[in-house]
């Protein structure tokens, strides 16, 4: 993945309220690795794949991660899918 969705990532999950340096890794991992899946997997709508297990996933990791956060970061991967970095 590019470094540049690293940053992205990076400071979308600092922005969110109580993100700890260790929720912060785990979110930037969880949605590389989202975004990875989806690019390999044969569905007509991978961004709509990634964004879905994007959101799955931190709910269940990061369930203290505001749903607003939350989507925005899974719109970036969906984006990231679509349209590259």
């Amino acid at each position: 993945m590019s470094s540049a969705l690293d940053v992205r990532l990076y400071e979308t999950a600092a922005a969110a309220p109580g993100i700890c340096s260790h929720d912060q890794d785990l979110i930037v991992d969880l949605c590389i690795d989202a975004v990875a899946i989806a690019l390999d997997v044969d569905v007509s709508h991978r961004g709509r794949t990634a964004r879905s297990a994007v959101q799955l996933l931190l709910a269940e990791a990061v369930p203290h991660l505001p749903a607003d956060n939350r989507g925005e970061l899974a719109r970036l991967c969906e984006l990231v899918v679509v349209r590259g970095l």
